[in-house]
């Protein structure tokens, strides 16, 4: 929990060393497609720190567990006044998740489980990865006001309905790299919730994924945490 709460601030003070540029670009956005409604609000890049959460027998997560998630969306208005606005977001996004640690999902074919433990193998490993990626349908509900002097501020609560396109772990050592892909256990559907603050452009993103990594009741268990930065178009 520390190292996630370290990175939350690391990621917010990043957000904030670079808030004038994200401001640039908003001028630079609103004086080409300010009059082109859809276009506006309606992009989003969400870049995170995501933990594996639960039983990870003791496993050490990097810091270097960088995901990234792109959205493109549709507005459904609900309130429409001229210094508040709360609509229904829908569209589709896409998901890439990357895990880096120092264990290794190990498959048991008596029992038809996978585990994550930690690597004990006699060659020296120079790195551990686990991939995941997703094709989501996500719905937000989005509030959004004017604040003279500060400009928009938004807030953002949503549900993701998510289906896998790829899992992997992938291994490299010295002079070879091993790759296992798609477990028999892992979900193909994952189901989570997120939110959203932010002023203009940039804001804070953090979401978890109620439906667990494997399906099997003697997998480890094991559910997804991602906290990071959102950039908004």
């Amino acid at each position: 929990m520390k190292k996630i709460v370290f990175v939350f601030f690391t990621l917010y003070s990043i957000g904030l060393t670079f808030a004038q540029v994200g401001r640039d670009i908003e001028e630079a956005f609103d004086n080409t497609f300010g009059g082109i409604e859809w276009f506006r609000e309606n992009f989003s890049l969400d870049i995170t720190h995501n933990s594996l959460v639960g039983e990870t027998s003791g496993v050490k997560q990097s810091w270097t567990s960088i995901a990234y998630n792109f959205g493109v969306m549709m507005n459904w208005d609900i309130i429409y006044r001229r210094t508040t606005k709360f609509t229904i977001g829908y569209g589709l996004r896409l998901g890439n998740n990357i895990f880096r640690n120092d264990g290794s999902f190990n498959f048991s074919d008596s029992i038809s489980a996978t585990r994550l433990q930690i690597y004990n193998g006699e060659a020296a490993r120079k790195s551990y990865k686990i991939v995941m990626r997703f094709v989501e349908l996500p719905i937000e509900f989005r509030w959004r006001s004017y604040v003279s002097g500060l400009g928009i501020t938004r807030f953002t609560l949503g549900g993701v309905l998510g289906f896998r396109t790829r899992f992997f772990e992938k291994s490299r050592f010295e002079n070879t790299t091993f790759e296992q892909p798609n477990f028999p256990d892992v979900n193909r559907v994952r189901f989570g919730v997120f939110g959203r603050i932010g002023l203009r452009r940039i804001g804070l993103f953090a979401g978890y994924y109620f439906t667990p990594v494997f399906q099997n009741p003697s997998s480890s268990k094991l559910n997804v945490l991602s906290i990071g930065l959102n950039f908004s178009i």
